[in-house]
């Protein structure tokens, strides 16, 4: 009361501070919302080849030819990556089998001769018989370091077969081969999964807002 008159108190406005603290809270709002669709919307690939570094130790998912005729092996004594790697011998072949499935971008792998001077042959089977391969010999394969090869797969063809096969060589040694299959979709994630994701994000939230309210 002033001069006994009743003052009116004055309105309070939000000061700038606190209209930049609701804009940061909004747009994390909009970060968390972005981050859990890509988590929820990310697609993966399916890796066809099963074994494909040897990193089990043995011939798991592979199916070598009959002995005694194959001498090959898995071996420690090199590697691309990992622990382990196929060496094979003179006139040996290994396969591994599929039942007609699709397949997205080609078949990669690597391979170092141990005084490589014969030829080797990456094949791929069709389910309608048909069949691309990629033939190459020891000039085509460092004895010093791992060379990477491609054969270029017919995306269009189902996938029936996987082999590789040595003519009259000195052992190679064969590792990291690999061939995905088409995009799958989005992965669906595992009900604890989504619980941590939910409560994490959850309580970032709760900070920061409970931060900008002081």
């Amino acid at each position: 009361m002033l001069n006994g008159e009743n003052l009116e108190p004055f309105p309070e406005y939000p000061s700038p501070c606190r209209k930049e603290e609701k804009m940061k809270y909004k747009i994390l709002i909009v970060l968390i919302f972005v981050l859990s669709f890509s988590f929820c919307t990310t697609t993966f690939a399916v890796q066809l080849i099963v074994n494909g570094g040897f990193e089990t130790g043995d011939f798991t998912g592979w199916t070598p030819q009959d002995p005694p005729v194959f001498d090959g092996e898995i071996t420690s004594i090199d590697s691309n990556s990992g622990i382990y790697s196929l060496r094979m011998g003179a006139v040996d072949w290994i396969s591994q089998s599929f039942s007609s499935v699709a397949t997205s971008g080609d078949l990669s792998f690597f391979a170092k001769g141990t005084g490589f001077s014969g030829a080797a042959n990456v094949r791929v089977d069709y389910s309608d018989t048909t069949f691309d391969d990629l033939l190459f010999g020891g000039a085509g394969v460092s004895n010093d370091s791992w060379t990477t090869f491609t054969l270029v797969v017919n995306n269009s063809l189902l996938l029936d077969k996987v082999t590789f096969s040595t003519f009259e060589t000195d052992p190679i040694l064969f590792d990291d081969i690999s061939l995905e299959g088409p995009d799958q979709g989005p992965a669906v994630p595992e009900p604890a999964t989504m619980f941590l994701l939910g409560t994490g994000l959850a309580g970032l939230a709760g900070i920061f807002r409970k931060k900008f309210r002081k």
